[in-house]
């Protein structure tokens, strides 16, 4: 989507505890 969304979005994930990068 962006380069701002992929690290956002990581961190938004890893907070609900699945340290996830899609």
């Amino acid at each position: 989507m962006g380069g701002m969304d992929r690290p956002v979005r990581v961190l938004f994930v890893c907070l609900g505890n699945i340290c996830r990068s899609p």
